[in-house]
């Protein structure tokens, strides 16, 4: 399993909803979990699915040293300032 870079055009791939999760999917994880943690360039604190080529709707993140799994996440509320305006 590798981190995609851009320009590859799966970054841009809408993926689809996990509707089960068995023991292939489990193996993901963790092979994404030892990725997000052993990975230092760049260091990371989150791994999408699709990061990794995979047409799978969730993402680790590491959580006070923890690495979460959030499967099918939707974004509920947002912000209408940009990085760019915060962080001159």
């Amino acid at each position: 399993m590798e981190i995609l870079t851009t320009p590859n055009p799966f970054l841009h791939h809408i993926a689809k909803p996990v509707t089960v999760w068995d023991k292939k999917t489990v193996k993901q994880t963790e092979e994404m979990a030892y990725l997000l943690k052993t990975h230092t360039n760049p260091q990371g604190v989150g791994l999408a699915a699709t990061q990794v080529g995979l047409d799978k709707r969730f993402f680790l993140a590491i959580i006070n040293n923890q690495v979460q799994v959030f499967v099918n996440p939707k974004i509920i509320l947002s912000s209408k300032k940009m990085l760019s305006q915060v962080y001159k």
